[in-house]
């Protein structure tokens, strides 16, 4: 302020103990062409190990700090990735070509530090990102509702009962993940497009946590929002057994089933979402301008192109809510992995391009 340098403490704790990380990995691969490169296959698989990773992990506010340096531990990545390309038309004037894209990775954690069995990541509410031994890397424990061979527990209220134990709620790990592009030419026009698909993984979605706590959410509308008895629902009877429950949820109570501070285990139903998305990324139409033309202004080629990026996206029933790769809380790297914070959607972007060359 005018002028006048400001300072702040910096929030994470430094650690004189680090030691360099260190990463061990085999690769093998291979790449194939046939019938005079109309058709190619190159294949990749990767076997990688890191040892003293170097992150920051979370530590009690109340020290001063909010994260500190440390070496992570062990981990263990595995996986491959093939492209397959095809040409199936190529003449004079009309060439297609086809590029398909798969990979797939698998983590592990191996071993953590001190003999540690799961190390905390991050955290929103009660839900917790872990490093957990045996475990991929990035698992979400957070509490469930209790249930009783099947049928889940309610109160004296007839609200849901938290159970005393976390649960895995599965990780930021995706089970694939696939590309299409084409690239069409005919005469001086050309066509492109690439399409991309994750499928699997999960994420914390506080959009879907702050349309429940305002109740703008589609689930939220259940039975009209009069009272109801859930369906399947016990009671415990005081004597270790229990009853079907009689008790319906008033609407005095209606909210604490979706506010996640009332209800923690909310958010194992409602608030971790999938990471499946299907996206038409980019398309692209461009028109090569004749030489006869070019030539006028010392040009030896020129190239006129209109294109739009993020023109459609594709969500499964289970994820109505947000786009999985507007990812943001934290700053950066694995712990951000955790999920989005009220974030706002993707942009569709269109634009136009002249490429000339002298």
């Amino acid at each position: 302020m005018a002028g006048v340098a400001g300072y702040s403490v910096n929030n994470q704790l430094a650690n004189a103990n680090l030691q360099p990380e260190q990463i061990d990995e085999q690769e093998y691969g291979g790449e194939f062409r046939f019938l005079n490169d109309r058709v190619s296959l190159d294949f990749d698989y990767y076997n990688k190990k890191r040892s003293k990773s170097i992150l920051a992990v979370p530590v009690a506010a109340s020290s001063g700090y909010t994260s500190i340096l440390e070496n992570f531990g062990t981990t263990q990545n595995k996986g491959w990735e093939v492209t397959l390309g095809v040409m199936p038309v190529k003449t004079k004037d009309v060439t297609w070509s086809l590029s398909y894209n798969y990979s797939m990775d698998r983590s592990k954690v191996l071993s953590l530090p001190e003999g540690a069995k799961k190390v905390k990541l991050n955290f929103i509410y009660s839900v917790n990102l872990y490093a957990e031994e045996g475990q991929p890397l990035g698992v979400f424990e957070l509490p469930q509702p209790l249930y009783e061979n099947g049928h889940i527990v309610v109160n004296s209220a007839g609200l849901p009962v938290q159970s005393p134990d976390q649960k895995i709620g599965g990780s930021i790990e995706p089970q694939f993940r696939m590309g299409l592009s084409s690239d069409l030419t005919v005469k001086n026009f050309d066509l492109s497009f690439t399409v991309d698909y994750q499928q699997g993984g999960k994420f914390y979605s506080n959009t879907a946590q702050l349309l429940e706590f305002v109740g703008a959410a589609q689930n939220t509308t259940y039975n009209d929002r009069n009272p109801y008895i859930i369906p399947g629902s016990v009671q415990a009877t005081g004597s270790g057994g229990y009853v079907e429950n009689q008790t319906p949820i008033t609407h005095a109570n209606y909210y604490s089933i979706y506010n996640i501070g009332d209800n923690p285990a909310t958010a194992f139903n409602n608030l971790l979402l999938t990471r499946t998305y299907v996206k038409l990324r980019e398309v692209t139409l461009g028109y090569k301008i004749p030489a006869s033309v070019v030539r006028h202004i010392g040009a030896s080629q020129a190239r006129i192109s209109v294109f739009g990026r993020n023109l459609y996206t594709w969500l499964p029933s289970s994820n109505h809510i947000v786009d999985p790769e507007m990812i943001n809380i934290g700053s950066g790297g694995l712990t951000s992995e955790i999920g989005e914070d009220a974030s706002g959607p993707p942009l569709r972007f269109f634009g136009a391009k002249l490429n000339v060359t002298f």
